[in-house]
């Protein structure tokens, strides 16, 4: 084994946590409408680094490879997955409204007077 090969590169999977703790952070503070298209983005760089761990993983040892689902179950399980994340971000985008936003807002008092 070559100096460089030593594993599995970790920069998309690092990546991607990055992606999701800044989502995590950065969305509340945001109007609504940059938030849709934060979020958007945000999912696109899921799918991609997904696909790069899950169908093209790059180099690996031998005996990891072995382990792996062969060549049409990684795509089928990625498409899967992505499925799952075009659904979530489709949903938030299409029903979130201006007036559950931001998470966590206590709800508008109604204009009828209280007893």
């Amino acid at each position: 084994m070559k100096r460089g090969e030593a594993g599995y590169l970790y920069e998309i999977p690092c990546g991607v946590l990055v992606v999701v703790v800044l989502l995590a952070v950065v969305l509340p503070l945001l109007p609504l409408l940059a938030a849709k298209v934060v979020v958007v983005l945000a999912a696109l760089v899921v799918v991609v680094g997904l696909y790069y761990m899950m169908v093209i993983p790059g180099w690996q040892p031998a005996a990891i490879a072995e382990q792996r689902s062969g060549w049409p179950w990684n795509l089928v399980k990625f498409v899967l997955v992505a499925l799952v994340i075009a659904a979530a971000t489709t949903a938030f985008v299409v029903l979130t409204e201006e007036k559950d936003w931001p998470p966590g807002r206590p709800p508008a008092e109604s204009a009828s007077p209280r007893p």
